[in-house]
């Protein structure tokens, strides 16, 4: 049985507006990051366990 697991967010390259009222910060980015990384390594847990 194959798991794939997609896990797509953007990250700006600049400071440019994603629309009228939100701007990426860098906060913003690493909470992004962090959570991807979560979801990855629960992606990798359960493909071992399997």
């Amino acid at each position: 049985m194959n798991a794939a697991v997609v896990c797509s967010f953007p990250i700006p390259f600049s400071r440019r507006k994603l629309n009228d009222k939100d701007e990426w910060t860098e906060g913003d980015m690493r909470r992004k990051i962090s959570d991807a990384l979560v979801v990855f390594s629960d992606a990798i847990r359960m493909y071992r366990e399997r």
